[in-house]
């Protein structure tokens, strides 16, 4: 998702408007879990590792959209 989103922001003008759909935890919640998040969070359910991860690709968005616009 991020390198899409970096070539998106990288080649847009300094003012512009992007919106961003993501499907969250709308779907199957075991559909964002992997390893690191079992891992990390071993005694949380299904759930809080999908919210673990909306929340990091959230964070990580963030971090691309300053980066590129300050």
């Amino acid at each position: 998702m991020i390198p899409p989103v970096q070539g998106l922001f990288s080649t847009a003008p300094q003012k512009a408007f992007f919106v961003i759909h993501l499907t969250g935890n709308h779907l199957s919640y075991k559909d964002n879990n992997d390893d690191e998040y079992t891992q990390a969070l071993p005694n949380d359910d299904d759930y809080d590792r999908s919210v673990h991860h909306v929340d990091n690709l959230l964070k990580q968005i963030i971090a691309e959209a300053e980066k590129e616009f300050g």
